[in-house]
């Protein structure tokens, strides 16, 4: 079966709708259209339109289709995000971080091969230990479980298991900040003093 010809990443309609988008000619400035979160440069604002898998690990990436999403610039609702998913403006993504919901938004850049790669973005939370969190261990980092909260430290009920580099253990109850890696694991990046 033979493959469908892409540009960029996208079918080749869906290309030249893009391309006239970030490059519009003098007659299409004057009339109206609809601009993508997108740029000729190639990063995307995007609309996750099926999960987007995390990655397996550090050379295998996870997968999922996507749709370009532009701000509702009506008036009403001008912080709310749409996409262009009725338009056919859509495509396989690749992902080395964590794993990205469907209907989540997110940003995307284009590969010089026209690969569409999510962006990583590092996530931090703040959160509290719900048990001990063991000491590392030479090269081999501790672990425990760590309950993620609010900005305003309330209680999301969410739990994870968070790795630290430090040397000592951390107690349980204690208030700290763990940070979403790339891989998609949790690190402890500050703890409360005892």
């Amino acid at each position: 079966m033979a493959e469908t010809p892409r540009a960029y990443g996208f079918t080749k309609p869906t290309a030249l709708i893009l391309k006239g988008m970030a490059h519009p000619t003098p007659n299409e400035l004057i009339a109206p259209f609809v601009q993508p979160g997108g740029n000729a440069v190639g990063a995307w604002l995007m609309e996750a339109l099926t999960d987007i898998t995390a990655a397996v690990d550090a050379t295998t990436a996870g997968s999922g289709e996507a749709a370009v999403a532009k701000r509702d610039a009506d008036g009403a609702t001008a912080a709310e995000l749409v996409s262009h998913a009725n338009q056919e403006v859509s495509t396989t993504v690749y992902n080395l971080g964590p794993e990205i919901l469907q209907g989540d938004f997110f940003q995307a850049t284009r590969d010089l091969a026209g690969t569409i790669w999510v962006t990583p973005r590092a996530t931090a939370k703040h959160g509290k230990t719900s048990g001990t969190i063991t000491a590392r261990s030479g090269a081999t980092p501790g672990t425990g479980n760590v309950n993620l909260m609010s900005d305003d430290l309330a209680t999301t009920g969410t739990a994870v298991t968070a790795k630290s580099v430090f040397g000592q253990t951390i107690a349980s109850g204690t208030y700290c900040v763990v940070l979403q890696l790339g891989s998609g694991d949790w690190t402890i990046i500050a703890a409360d003093c005892p």
